[in-house]
């Protein structure tokens, strides 16, 4: 007003409305990434693969799913192949080491379902959702 700049104001209200519209559009476009359950930006899968399948007792995995529950809490699921001779015991101390690792690259929440090769399963790492109830009850 003093410098005869009547522009500014309303300059400055478009900059203003800008930058509110250019960070809602990142707060939307990061909420719906949580909802439809993506993987976390901050994640490497193929990290997280080689992680757990160097673990020894760890034969292979598949069935893999990693997203965010909420902001800065990832989870993750998966089964993992063991030898059949496995103690639960045994089975336990390699899930309580994976879940060590595993928090060490940001993921906190783990469920992994222990199964032998002689359980049937699909043969991609990557969780592949199909009808999984393919067999017919008598």
């Amino acid at each position: 007003m003093f410098f005869g700049w009547g522009w500014a104001d309303p300059l400055a209200s478009v900059i203003v409305a800008l930058l509110v519209v250019r960070s809602g559009y990142y707060v939307t476009k990061s909420a719906i990434h949580v909802l439809m359950e993506g993987t976390p930006s901050n994640v490497d899968v193929q990290e997280i693969i080689g992680l757990i399948e160097q673990t020894d007792g760890i034969e292979s995995i598949h069935d893999l799913h990693i997203w965010t529950i909420t902001s800065g809490t990832n989870a993750l699921s998966c089964h993992a192949v063991v030898n059949e001779h496995l103690k639960i015991a045994d089975g336990e101390h390699i899930l309580r080491k994976i879940e060590h690792n595993l928090e060490h690259k940001g993921i906190k929440h783990v469920t992994i379902q222990l199964e032998t090769a002689s359980h049937p399963h699909e043969s991609s790492i990557l969780c592949q959702l199909k009808n999984a109830h393919e067999h017919h009850h008598e």
